[in-house]
């Protein structure tokens, strides 16, 4: 059986924060940050959120050899050997014992465990270690905690474990991973197309939805990847997707010359390159109002033929029939943004037109 099949086969222990919470803030935080860590290192990753342990990461979406398991938990003070190592009364298995389940589920397949936290471990004086590195003390402590909760794990590996202490701040994680994602798009030089808070956003918000799939609704493993995985090539389609709008938006010459004929005056062209260059801003972010009005507004142009006659009238038209159907957009957009919106849409239009007739 192949680790893909085996990770739909292997029934899961009990997934409390899928059922009650579907993630913690700083779960998802942290699953960013790596992500996007490993994004820009060009490598291939699927990030599963929920799934078996708090965070699945494999290196594959269509075949994977490699699954790391981690656990991502916060905590005000340093950890202690004790806390990883205390099963609950209930039977529930300690931090560390349900690592190790994993080691004994797919005992069969390369796996890597993973203990996050934005605490320090008062135990080891580093921030990222191996479970081998620790003193002998400490590592006959968790062998036997291992041993007695799972009894058939009768040789733990402790290399296989990692501690990790993550440099997120529990205090501000949310602005924190703005400042990381920031840095991610300077080093991938995409500051210049993408807002930084927006792609932050737009990530947590496609975590959010994946936590919320349950594992019951998933028979297979191409069903695994579909509704609950966040793959390298799902964020590079997300990330060309706010690239290729940037890029498709006309410059202020070409906006300049379609205003010109449609005979406004020195004033008002000046009033509308202040709206145009906020515009330019505002854009870089899918979730704004104003990229939600222009998307809106291309999709109702190509509802019927362009007469570029007519041009003043489809203006007005167009943004009458969009206000009619979202009030949001009268209320939230003044009227030189929403004429600036429709004038760089109309442009876009007749671009692919002449494209098209060459």
């Amino acid at each position: 059986m192949s680790l893909a099949d085996a990770l739909v086969n292997t029934p899961q222990d009990e997934r409390g924060g899928e059922i009650a919470i579907r993630g913690f803030e700083y779960q998802r935080c942290w699953a960013i940050d790596e992500l996007l860590n490993r994004h820009k290192n060009n490598e291939t990753y699927v990030f599963i959120p929920e799934y078996h342990d708090d965070i699945l990461i494999l290196d594959s979406s269509t075949s994977p050899n490699k699954a790391i398991f981690a656990q991502v938990k916060t905590r005000d003070s340093h950890w202690t050997i004790t806390p990883l190592l205390k099963a609950e009364k209930d039977g529930k298995l300690s931090f560390i014992s349900k690592l190790f389940k994993h080691k004994q589920d797919f005992s069969a397949y390369q796996t890597e465990l993973a203990f996050i936290t934005n605490a320090l471990f008062k135990f080891f004086d580093k921030y990222e270690f191996n479970g081998d590195e620790l003193n002998k003390s400490d590592k006959e402590k968790i062998l036997a905690a291992i041993k007695k909760q799972l009894p058939k794990d009768a040789t733990p590996d402790l290399s296989s474990l990692k501690f990790k202490t993550s440099k997120l701040s529990l205090l501000d994680y949310d602005s924190h991973l703005v400042g990381k994602t920031f840095e991610y798009l300077e080093d991938t030089n995409d500051a210049e197309f993408i807002n930084a808070p927006a792609l932050k956003k737009t990530l947590v918000d496609l975590f959010e939805k994946k936590t919320r799939v349950s594992s019951r609704e998933i028979s297979s493993f191409d069903e695994l990847i579909e509704k609950k995985g966040i793959s390298n090539e799902l964020i590079a389609k997300v990330i060309d997707k706010i690239k290729h709008h940037k890029s498709s938006i006309p410059d202020w010459e070409g906006v300049l010359l379609l205003l010109s004929s449609l005979n406004k005056t020195d004033f008002e062209k000046l009033i509308l390159k202040g709206k145009y260059d906020i515009l330019l801003i505002n854009l870089k972010n899918i979730n704004s109002i104003e990229y939600k009005f222009y998307n809106q507004y291309k999709k109702t142009l190509t509802e019927k033929p362009l007469d570029i006659l007519k041009i003043p009238k489809i203006i007005n038209d167009i943004t009458k029939r969009i206000e009619s159907g979202d009030n949001d957009f009268s209320q939230l957009l003044d009227d030189g943004f929403k004429y600036i919106i429709s004038c760089c849409a109309m442009i876009e239009k007749l671009s692919e037109i002449e494209a098209k007739n060459e």
